[in-house]
């Protein structure tokens, strides 16, 4: 009777077994020693193509299927496991399909009965199709291996210029001219770990693949930085360096700037502020691109060295009577470019400032020096080629500058740099300054940061307020209830989210909470982040807007203007206040062009394009050289081409050229000397990336 109620048992387990595995794609399989029987479910043969009526239901009969490499292999494991040396039996093989097409599989199991000798009678197990897995697998293991490759290369290529840089002054020329020919070849590689990693990303991989995916695409950004600042030091060293000559808005390359870097700053804890001076041209010309550049080198370098700590951006006019005290560089200074003499220039002073770890007096004077850093730790602890400041130094003297720093160890430093652009009038399609007239406007800024209370209080007190200011939550309230017992109210209180013992969100609260001050007080949220809670949260407390560090004074004063009722550039604005986060735009998809053309010789840099541009939701034809390029123009009226600059046959250049001529239109200006020669409209560096 024991027998009979155990076997019904065994029996009710297996039934719950093969119905847990039915809703799935794993195979079960079950077979029987003592017999050589063996029955397996619908899954197992689905996975492999065969019905049970073409494969014996005997325990071998699976056999013939394995690869001949894995059959050895998976039959020891097997027969280790029935011998009792293995607590469970698994194996990774592959398995031909009816199809012929080989499969991995990965399978698990147990013998599940054995007599009172030990001998096995029966075993269960489950199998699944890991085929996508293990190509996953290839391919991360094929990015690896490019981006080792690479690297070697890399490594060799600098071996090499560091043999030809022990030569005389004329060797060390040939090494730069070498190094700044190599970009195309350097690059095209570079775009295709770069874009692999990218596109593998977003495919669904292991938690570990992710993982090692993630450290390939991050190392090879760390690896093109590196490729960029040897680039771009040896096109200097060679004297092939170009600047641009374009009108550009001075506040929108600069606040654009600091909006970028401020998120890696906030993870550090660091705030990032920046302040222009008002009396600053609107438009200038010059390069906006290597002034950006300077700028990034330097704020990076702040946000580096620095945690939980400040960093401050300052522009402000020029002269030898603004400049900080301190280390300033002894090399060549430049003069204005060519093209602007005789005409209006103005001479900026652009500083950045952290307190972070500062630098040892006797050191300054290494920092602007190629491959230098302080000290041998640093590279070790931070990281880093040595190049950004000599580039930095180099950059601004090509633009009619130099650059210093004054820094004292343990509380910050203060690198600062000049540059000599043309003054230009300010045309139609220039973004208007917002004005607005805050005379007799009471505003209260709470803010624990010394630094922003100060930015945001000359902001203020430029447009006519009346303004207070405190770093202090149960401080605010304080003078709030003082201000309306006196019969003299705020009208406004900017509060900054992030304070100790009372935050904004606190204050904002206590304020709409009190029946006095709820009716007199407007309340715009500050925050250090886009703050993704804040929308409805605010809304419920009563806040009139959230603005996000740092500030830009446009966003300010139209937000300020809208709650207060008053008129922004002469027009009167509605009480209707969005946030305003840097970043924080609704992305739609573009209505631009739909037929695109992509020129490019190198298969994985078509692959990748392709894929990208298939992502944002366009076509596009591909083609390998200029010559093939303009013989699918005179088909195909493509709405927008992406060139390749150097190709076999017939390159970028001449290509863009062609077309130009065909289309008989001005040859407009861009970036580097020869694109601009040749016509093309827009300049996109290698690696191309999905941004």
């Amino acid at each position: 009777m024991k027998g009979v109620i155990n076997r019904g048992f065994q029996e009710f387990i297996e039934d719950r077994l093969e119905l847990a595995v039915t809703g799935t794609n794993l195979g079960l399989w079950d077979e029987d020693i003592v017999t050589g029987k063996s029955s397996r479910n619908r899954q197992w043969f689905e996975m492999i193509g065969y019905s049970p009526e073409e494969i014996e239901r005997k325990t071998d009969a699976w056999t013939i299927l394995i690869h001949p490499d894995d059959v050895r292999m998976v039959m020891k494991r097997y027969t280790d496991h029935l011998a009792g040396k293995t607590s469970s039996y698994e194996a990774e093989f592959r398995m031909r399909t009816k199809t012929g097409e080989w499969r991995w599989i990965h399978s698990t199991g147990r013998v599940s009965k054995r007599d009172e000798a030990g001998k096995p009678l029966r075993i269960l197990g489950i199998q699944q199709d890991i085929t996508e897995r293990k190509r996953g697998e290839d391919v991360l293991k094929q990015a690896k291996e490019e981006a080792f490759a690479l690297s070697a290369k890399l490594q060799e290529a600098i071996k090499q210029a560091n043999r030809m840089a022990i030569e005389a002054k004329r060797a060390n020329r040939a090494k730069s001219e070498f190094l700044a020919n190599m970009s195309h070849e350097i690059r095209t590689p570079m775009n295709g770990v770069i874009g692999m990693a990218e596109l593998l990303l977003e495919t669904e991989l292991t938690t570990e693949q992710r993982e090692f995916t993630g450290m390939i695409s991050s190392s090879a950004d760390t690896l093109l930085q590196i490729i960029n600042d040897v680039l771009d030091f040896s096109k200097i060293e060679a004297g092939r360096l170009e600047l641009e000559m374009i009108d550009f808005e001075l506040r929108s390359v600069v606040e654009e700037t600091v909006e970028m870097l401020a998120e890696i700053a906030r993870r550090k804890g660091n705030e990032l502020t920046c302040l222009i001076a008002d009396d600053l041209p609107t438009v200038l010309r010059g390069d906006p691109g290597r002034l950006r550049q300077i700028l990034i080198n330097l704020i990076n370098n702040a946000i580096k060295f620095t945690e939980n700590g400040e960093i401050a951006i300052r522009v402000e006019a020029g002269g030898e009577e603004t400049k900080n005290e301190g280390q300033r560089d002894k090399g060549r200074v430049g003069g204005p470019p060519p093209s602007t003499v005789n005409r209006q220039l103005s001479t900026l002073l652009f500083s950045v400032t952290d307190t972070g770890i500062g630098i040892p007096g006797d050191k300054l004077d290494m920092l602007f020096k190629s491959f230098s850093q302080v000290d041998a730790s640093t590279t070790r602890k931070y990281g880093g080629t040595g190049l950004g400041l000599a580039i930095a130094r180099q950059l601004s003297e090509l633009m009619g500058g130099e650059i210093g720093v004054k820094s004292e160890e343990g509380k910050g430093s203060t690198f600062w740099f000049t540059a000599v652009f043309e003054e230009r009038p300010e045309r139609g399609e220039q973004p208007r300054r917002i004005t607005v007239n805050l005379e007799g406007k009471r505003i209260l800024v709470v803010d624990d940061n010394h630094t922003n209370r100060t930015i945001v209080k000359t902001y203020l007190t430029k447009r006519a307020a009346r303004v207070s200011a405190t770093g202090s939550g149960k401080e605010a309230l304080r003078l709030l209830r003082e201000a309306n017992s006196a019969g003299d109210p705020f009208h406004l209180a900017l509060l900054d989210m992030m304070m100790p013992e009372m935050d904004g969100e606190t204050l904002g609260q206590a304020i709409k909470d009190d029946p006095i001050l709820r009716e007199t007080t407007i309340l715009v949220m500050l925050s250090s982040d886009a703050w993704q809670s804040s929308g409805k949260r605010l809304k419920e407390i009563g806040f009139a807007a959230h603005l996000t560090k740092p500030i830009r004074p446009s966003r300010l004063f139209e937000r300020l203007a809208v709650a207060l009722g008053l008129t922004v550039n002469g027009v009167v604005t509605r009480k209707k206040i969005p946030s305003a986060a840097p970043g924080a735009r609704m992305v739609k998809k573009s209505a631009g062009p739909t037929r695109i053309l992509l020129v490019e010789d190198n298969p994985v840099n078509q692959m990748v394009a392709t894929r990208i541009l298939e992502k944002l939701g366009y076509h596009s034809d591909v083609v390998a050289n200029g010559k093939e390029a303009l013989q699918a123009l005179e088909l195909i009226p493509y709405e927008l081409v992406l060139m390749d600059c150097q190709m076999p046959v017939m390159d970028g250049f001449e290509a863009t050229r062609k077309i130009r001529e065909s289309e008989d239109q001005e040859i407009r200006e861009s970036g580097d000397q020869e694109i601009r020669e040749s016509g093309d409209q827009a300049l996109s560096r290698k690696p191309t990336v999905n941004r």
